[in-house]
């Protein structure tokens, strides 16, 4: 039900992209570990691609330009977080409060 109202008020692709990107960067250091950060890292790098999809769906974006646009800035992204004067993490933070609750695997 969160994610139908969220999605009514999907934000602007460009946006939903750029949350993307920053949670798919923050998820390559952890996916190989197992717990809590991963698991809520893997959560929120699941939702924003939906939700960046779905904004990219409604913008007329072809899945394959979608595709290029994710790797793109996820790569940027990545980019980012290893420079000390980046805005990323703090955008992180904002992208990450904005995921509604989730339920937990199996539940």
């Amino acid at each position: 039900m969160l994610l139908a109202l969220f999605l009514a008020a999907l934000p602007p692709y460009p946006e939903a992209l750029r949350c993307a990107a920053l949670s798919q960067a923050a998820f390559e250091p952890v996916k190989a570990a197992s717990g809590p950060e991963a698991n809520v890292r893997y959560d929120h790098l699941i939702f924003w691609s939906m939700a960046a999809s779905e904004a990219a769906r409604k913008d007329k974006r072809t899945a394959k330009a979608f595709e290029a646009d994710l790797a793109a800035a996820a790569k940027q992204a990545a980019e980012q977080f290893r420079s000390s004067a980046s805005e990323a993490p703090d955008e992180l933070v904002r992208c990450d409060a904005r995921v509604p609750p989730l339920a937990p695997s199996g539940k």
